[in-house]
């Protein structure tokens, strides 16, 4: 009974300095003094007989190293764990590996140096090796073996074992031998109706089993039971499926399961009351395919050329932005519980880029006073957002390279937005930053380059909000002379979309002196045509709410293309009713009345330039305002 009690005595004892990590003795080894009355652990064993490492201390524990094993007490019985770490060296005391029969394995050569985890399990703290200084723990876990500590547990790291473990070459923790897996369960063969709940089954035996269940031999991802369940069937999970099953002994593969799709006979089968229809769009234009089907919890998937378009499971398709590869034959199939049914095709046409205003510009003598060359221009556009890349130039010496006498000498650029200037330039070659910038936009717009870097013509490159700007050009000390005023999209065609701001408007106030007239131009570009409004105003000009004097009586209207054909005139817009719903849809005011002599034309342009010019009918002078519009398509 002394043997019995100093044995319990001790038990307490030691387990005390190791509350701060979980203890590996209990149920899972034994505590037991050797003939000499020196305390050891035994960390393990088997039922029978003896086959656990020994670890001896002369301190209750808080110096533990390894050890052969001592004379023990006979017939010491150990209660074995059945998940267990075990530890092995080979003849020449190097360290082999420390492994579980779930499949933990880590090896090394150099008595741990280098660790390699394959497979990760968990469990409580199994054993405890100190290094030969009694500095370093090395305690061997369930989720992670080899956490190192010097302070023998309170602060503890996943690290490599030092090399100067105390590993003796006899040292074995319980090497088990698990069992590989084998199936008493395979999964079998099934039917089901669309939209039915199925499961497959497979049960095997072995150590610790790890399932992982495949289709037309793809791991499906998350399936890692014993059971995989399909909550509602449809035509995609029609295929063959099995599962793989694994632990460190091996692993085992089932037979092939199979999984059929029927329709149900009690269930009508949809009908298309309405079929997708072909359509042809712009590149980066927004286009929907729509399609309505009757029947009981119809579900439907679109296909593009025959080929399944993941993720298209509703009535409708949408393409927020077109492009190539976009175009083709597209059908939907409607499907419930009774059956499917495929529509017809719809071809989707894609065509190359939305016509739009690239540049606007008008050509004026430029002065102080009522002579300031100064012209309103709108960004923004149906279905627009961000904002929008612009070269603006404000030419003067540099018209002398196209023969026009006169230019202005040295012109200063302002934008406006209301009345706060927004941006302006003084001389584009300023600074080495706004050389390269207009230089590039140059070259990105087709704009004409200017006769030197030195020269004192304005330009610059801005990005603008959508809205209502006013582009002013003045001569720098009250000079005047001719200018050109322009206004480019700056944006390239590879990044534009129709979501992407362009020029809307273009407008000029001038005076215009008696035989004389006010040109503005304007270039299309992508590769579809545009609705254009063109007005030139003078008697609405002097009416009620502009009330301006000396307003022109009768502007005549004219438009030209590239190669100066006249392609329409108008001199009194004569209450056209095409007109006026133009007027609308673009924003622009009213005539005073359908009988004033305000000049408007409204035509549909291919992408080309093209030239607006305004003069009195009568050769008069007087002030008058010249607006192009971008029509908005519904």
């Amino acid at each position: 009974m002394k043997a019995t009690y100093r044995l319990a005595l001790i038990f307490l004892i030691v387990i005390k300095p190791l509350l701060a990590i979980p203890s590996f003795l209990g149920s899972d080894g034994i505590v037991a003094s050797d003939s000499s009355g020196q305390f050891m652990a035994i960390a393990t064993g088997s039922s029978s007989s003896l086959v656990g490492g020994i670890y001896l201390s002369s301190d209750y524990g808080l110096s533990w190293k390894n050890s052969t094993v001592p004379s023990l007490i006979a017939n010491t019985q150990i209660t074995p764990y059945p998940y267990w770490v075990s530890i092995s060296l080979n003849s020449t005391g190097q360290y082999i590996y420390a492994a579980s029969n779930t499949g933990s394995i880590y090896s090394s050569s150099d008595f741990g140096n280098t660790w390699y985890l394959v497979y990760v399990i968990s469990a409580n703290l199994k054993s405890i090796i100190t290094d030969t200084t009694g500095s370093v723990v090395i305690a061997t876990t369930k989720t992670l073996v080899n956490y190192v500590s010097s302070n023998y547990g309170q602060n503890w790291s996943q690290g490599a074992v030092p090399s100067n473990i105390n590993l003796m070459s006899n040292t074995s923790i319980l090497n088990i031998n698990p069992i590989a897996p084998s199936f008493i369960v395979q999964p079998t063969s099934q039917t089901a109706y669309l939209g039915q709940s199925i499961q497959f089954t497979a049960t095997a035996i072995g150590t610790s089993p790890f399932y992982q269940w495949y289709f037309n031999n793809t791991p499906i991802s998350g399936a890692t039971s014993s059971t995989y369940t399909i909550q509602s069937c449809s035509t995609l999970n029609q295929g063959s499926y099995q599962v793989i099953v694994s632990n460190i002994a091996g692993s085992v593969t089932s037979s092939v399961a199979t999984l059929g799709i029927n329709y149900n006979p009690n269930v009508v089968a949809p009908v298309f009351l309405v079929q997708p229809l072909s359509q042809n769009v712009i590149t980066g234009s927004s286009v929907t395919l729509t399609c309505v089907a009757y029947g009981l919890n119809t579900l439907y998937q679109w296909y593009l050329n025959g080929n399944l378009i993941p993720g298209a499971t509703n009535s409708n398709y949408t393409i927020s932005s077109a492009n190539a590869s976009n175009a083709g034959n597209y059908t939907v199939k409607a499907i419930n519980a009774g059956g499917s049914l495929l529509s017809n095709i719809a071809t989707l046409t894609v065509t190359g880029s939305m016509g739009r205003l690239v540049n606007l510009s008008v050509l004026s003598m430029d002065g102080p006073g009522s002579q300031l060359l100064t012209i309103g221009f709108a960004t923004g556009g149906k279905a627009t957002s961000g904002n929008q890349s612009l070269l603006i130039r404000g030419t003067g010496p540099t018209l002398s390279k196209f023969s026009i006498s006169n230019p202005l000498p040295d012109p200063v650029l302002t934008v406006y937005n209301g009345s706060t200037a927004v941006v302006s330039n003084d001389d584009w070659g300023s600074s080495v930053g706004n050389i390269s910038a207009v230089t590039q936009a140059n070259s990105n717009t087709g704009a004409f380059s200017f006769s030197s870097s030195s020269s004192l013509d304005s330009a610059l490159v801005t990005s603008l909000a959508s809205g209502s700007y006013t582009c002013q050009v003045a001569g720098k000390n009250g000079a005047t002379g001719f200018a050109i005023a322009e206004i480019y999209d700056n944006t390239l065609s590879s990044n534009y979309t129709a979501s992407t701001p362009r020029l809307i408007n273009i407008s000029c106030l001038e005076q215009i002196s008696s035989g004389g007239s006010l040109t503005a131009g304007f270039i299309i570009g992508g590769t579809t045509p545009i609705q254009i409004l063109v007005r030139a105003i003078g008697p609405t000009l002097g009416a009620t709410p502009f009330n301006i004097i000396g307003a022109m009586t009768d502007p005549k209207l004219t438009i030209y293309n590239s190669s100066s054909t006249v392609l329409a005139t108008n001199v009194g817009w004569g209450g056209n009713v095409a007109i006026s719903a133009a007027n609308t849809a673009t924003g622009a005011f009213q005539f005073v009345n359908s009988s004033s002599k305000d000049s408007a034309i409204l035509l549909t342009l291919q992408p080309g330039a093209y030239t607006v010019q305004a003069a009195s009918a009568s050769g008069s002078a007087g002030v008058t305002l010249i607006e192009v519009y971008e029509v908005p398509s519904n």
